[in-house]
């Protein structure tokens, strides 16, 4: 696997942030648990919840390791066996889960603009009416060598950066939260976000062979089950056509088309967009030098209409502009760039150019702002105080992860996504996309989903949801909002 690919799914930034405990309290002794009680509004309505926060100790085949969680329960319930349950992480590899805790699906959210736009450095937090709470008890959890989870005293940290041990040691923590707290019966869900679907794919296998525990469901956000579709290189064609109607989507969001088409909805824009990318793009994609002139010329000046980039640009590049040279070009009249994560966001040209190592608008910030307002209500509000360092997203993860077992090919789970649902007839799979996301774009995941093989019957086991926002769609209140009244429908 090129360097560089999971770090543009993940969100491409390191930060550590130490907290010392609260004055007049104990540190935390890393093997026990917290336990306390609340209140949430959630759909307008008042909840009671307990949350179980600290420490589970394992162990797995790489050695001995300690998770890091927050279980929300909701209170009272006659029969817990019966609720949902649902695991939650994010992605990377090398991203805690404070994405999805703090600005999506916990019962407190990092206080945003509307348009997902920061107020200020330490924004704060406030209560999340979009939580999913009331649906479903909810376990936040972060992998070996993000958040607050590590290897254990005599255990080799870097042994847990494979595709492997990250879902054995993963699933071992699913399995033993299960067996300890009765949930069996359940109905039990996995929501991961970016690399995250890989790993919910990669557990839901797991799971059922090792542990003999199969999901009710799995909620891909930002889906990116095939590495290969997201790597652009001239051996893939598809990799270039998938991510062209995203940058037709910023080129309309940020009002550089002709009149025509800014008059669109952006549905149906995209739409168009996307059937001229898997058709004539596609097409000169595949002919190369091959195709005739006339083609190539009504090609070039279909990519100009559709992102406003000068038909040169396009003729210089081959047809095969990749998103770095996209991103930083579209509005460097403008000496500025578009963001990857989430192309609405726009900055100041770098030195170091918008890339998978370099600097990216869309999150300008937004790091430090999610994990200062972490730690703080980890020791504030969860009353779990704690010295050691938390780590937000850690670049030293992603170089050292080990994808063997994917042997001189790309990361791929098509075949993986097809038994899954071919082996469970009660399985379903929800794909969430944003449309102005460039670093998992919504027609890559549209294409994987769209190649799993399955039979007829089993096709409406799998739901798409589009958003007018990012890789992180939640950041995006219009789209939480949405989110919030689509996942109702799915749960019940």
């Amino acid at each position: 696997m090129k360097k560089g690919i999971c770090m543009l799914l993940a969100l491409l930034w390191v930060l550590s942030v130490s907290l010392a405990p609260a004055e007049g309290a104990a540190p935390a002794e890393e093997d026990r648990t917290v336990v306390t009680r609340h209140t949430a509004t959630i759909a307008g309505k008042e909840i009671s919840y307990t949350a179980t926060t600290g420490f589970m100790t394992l162990n797995a085949s790489p050695g001995a390791y300690e998770i890091f969680y927050t279980a929300y329960t909701l209170d009272p319930v006659e029969d817990p066996a019966s609720r949902p349950v649902t695991f939650l992480f994010n992605g990377g590899p090398g991203s805690s889960t404070m994405w999805l805790h703090m600005g999506m699906m916990g019962p407190q959210r990092i206080v945003l603009k509307e348009d997902g736009m920061l107020p200020g450095p330490l924004p704060g937090m406030k209560n999340n009416d979009f939580s999913l709470l009331d649906l479903t008890d909810l376990v936040f959890l972060d992998p070996v060598g993000v958040g607050y989870s590590r290897a254990s005293s005599g255990s080799d940290e870097t042994a847990f950066y494979s595709y492997s041990a990250d879902i054995e040691s993963v699933g071992e923590f699913i399995r033993t939260y299960i067996s300890r707290n009765q949930r069996w019966p359940s109905p039990k869900y996995l929501a991961g976000e970016s690399y995250g679907t890989v790993r919910a794919a990669g557990l839901c296998k797991y799971l059922k062979e090792e542990c003999s525990m199969t999901m009710n469901g799995l909620m891909m956000i930002s889906a990116a089950n095939d590495f290969e579709i997201l790597e652009q290189h001239p051996g893939s064609p598809v990799s270039y056509a998938v991510y062209l109607p995203t940058f037709a989507a910023a080129a309309w969001y940020h009002g550089l088309l002709d009149a025509d088409l800014q008059g669109m909805k952006l549905e149906d824009f995209l739409r168009q967009v996307c059937d001229f990318a898997g058709d004539e793009y596609l097409r000169a994609l595949f002919m190369g030098s091959g195709l005739p002139k006339e083609e190539r010329e009504a090609v070039v000046s279909g990519l100009e209409r559709y992102t406003s980039l000068p038909k040169d640009f396009w003729i210089s590049h081959h047809l095969m502009a990749g998103c770095s040279d996209i991103s930083s070009t579209m509005l460097s009249g403008q000496r500025k760039v578009i963001g990857r994560i989430d192309t609405r966001f726009t900055g100041p040209v770098m030195t170091s150019g918008v890339s998978s190592d370099g600097a990216d608008p869309s999150l300008n910030g937004m790091t430090e702002a999610f994990a200062a307002t972490y730690v703080d209500y980890v020791a504030r509000v969860l009353q779990y105080p704690i010295d050691r360092s938390f780590v937000a997203m850690s670049s030293q993860i992603e170089p050292a992860w080990d994808l063997s077992d994917f042997k001189d090919t790309y990361l791929s789970q098509e075949n993986i996504l097809h038994d899954l649902l071919s082996g469970n007839p009660f399985m379903k799979i929800w794909v969430l996309c944003g449309y102005y996301d460039a670093a998992t774009p919504f027609l890559a995941a549209e294409y994987v989903y769209s190649h799993l093989s399955l039979n007829e019957e089993l096709l409406d086991h799998i739901t798409f949801s589009y958003y007018p926002s990012g890789h992180m769609i939640y950041i995006h209140e219009p789209s939480l909002k949405q989110f919030r009244e689509e996942a109702e429908a799915w749960y019940r």
